[in-house]
């Protein structure tokens, strides 16, 4: 992912399943952060959805927050 389009792309994937509350891009860092709802969507379905947007998602780091 390098361009802003594809950012984009990837944004409005992941905000469109259900139990995700916010997305963050970054080009710079090549990452992505989601917070949502694990009883609703889990990490590997995070991932699934990159990967069909033809982008390799890498291991996902879960931080829990209070």
């Amino acid at each position: 992912m390098s361009c802003i389009s594809c950012a984009a792309r990837v944004k409005r994937t992941l905000k469109g399943l259900d139990g995700v509350q916010h997305v963050e891009v970054s080009l710079e860092y090549r990452e992505v952060t989601v917070r949502f709802s694990p009883d609703k969507v889990t990490p590997e379905h995070l991932e699934a959805a990159i990967s069909q947007l033809g982008y390799k998602a890498g291991k996902s780091r879960v931080v829990e927050s209070k």
